[in-house]
C-alpha cells in the first residue's frame, strides 16, 4: 500500500502552475477585421481559434486578429481562447462573435 500512497502524493504537473483562464474583453459584435482581446494572458500571450461557424475567407491569427477577406457576412462564429505557459494550457473560454 505505501507505493500507492506515493502515487497519490506525487505532483503530476512538470514545473510551473496551471494558468488561470483568460477573460475576454472584446465585444460580442466586431467588425470583419478586428483585434480580439482578453485579459489575464501571460507574457507569451493567449491562443485563439475559430471552433464553430467558419465563414469563407475568415481567418484568425493565434494572437487574436480576426480578418475577413470573403463576401460581407453578419454570421456568428464561436471563438475559443486559452492562456498558455511553458508547460500547461488554461481552460478554454468560448465566445460567440457576430461579424458586422
Amino acid at each position: 500500500m505505501p507505493a500507492f500512497a506515493w502515487f497519490l502524493a506525487r505532483p503530476w504537473t512538470q514545473g510551473g502552475t496551471w494558468p488561470a483562464a483568460p477573460t475576454v474583453t472584446s465585444p460580442s459584435s466586431v467588425a470583419a477585421n478586428a483585434q480580439l482581446t482578453a485579459s489575464g494572458c501571460p507574457a507569451s500571450g493567449c491562443t485563439w481559434a475559430v471552433t464553430s461557424g467558419g465563414v469563407p475567407g475568415l481567418t484568425l491569427s493565434s494572437s487574436g486578429f480576426l480578418s475577413d477577406t470573403g463576401p460581407a457576412s453578419t454570421q456568428s462564429v464561436v471563438i475559443t481562447v486559452a492562456a498558455m505557459n511553458t508547460y500547461q494550457v488554461s481552460a478554454e473560454i468560448s465566445i460567440t462573435v457576430k461579424l458586422g
